[in-house]
């Protein structure tokens, strides 16, 4: 009885072995092997900065005037430190599709709720309007908003930027 079970122990292990040697695969992939995310942060990928973002950007058209027109828009920022950051600027540029440069569009001191640019911990929703230009080409377009903080030595540090398409009209 004991032949009979080794026996059969014996073949069932010869059955897995030829088994797994059958599904061996020494084939070079046809196509990448995708690496999970896990991988990607542990190779360095570094969380974002705690510091002033833009959380939501409306415009009341997606229209915008070359020829001095006004587009009222509404940015929500978002500090999500427990400290508040001063000396924010919001800055917008207008880019046509015609290979000129951006046109600034739109800039002011944030006020949060006083414009003194401090932006406490939480959001911050404020108000201001695209102009137009004339160096601008009609048709399609992009206004991209900045969030700037002003250093030491005077020059603007960017802490975020939100893109938006527009059409950009005479009239």
């Amino acid at each position: 009885m004991t032949r009979s079970r080794d026996a059969r122990l014996i073949s069932c292990f010869a059955l897995l072995a030829l088994a797994g040697v059958g599904c061996n695969d020494n084939e070079s992939p046809t196509m990448p092997v995708s690496q999970p995310a896990v991988a990607s942060l542990a190779m360095g990928a570094k969380p974002r900065a705690r510091v002033p973002y833009i959380s939501d950007l409306q415009l009341s058209s997606i229209y915008v005037s070359m020829s001095g027109g006004y587009t009222p828009y509404t940015v929500t920022v978002t500090n999500p430190s427990q400290k508040d950051f001063s000396s924010i600027y919001l800055r917008g540029e207008l880019k046509s599709q015609n290979e000129q440069p951006p046109l600034t569009a739109s800039a002011f001191i944030a006020y949060c709720p006083n414009p003194n640019g401090i932006v406490p911990n939480g959001d911050c929703t404020m108000s201001d309007g695209i102009t137009g230009g004339a160096t601008l080409a009609p048709g399609p377009g992009t206004f991209t908003l900045y969030v700037l903080q002003q250093q030491s030595d005077g020059t603007m540090k960017v802490l975020d930027s939100r893109t938006v398409d527009v059409v950009l009209r005479q009239y």
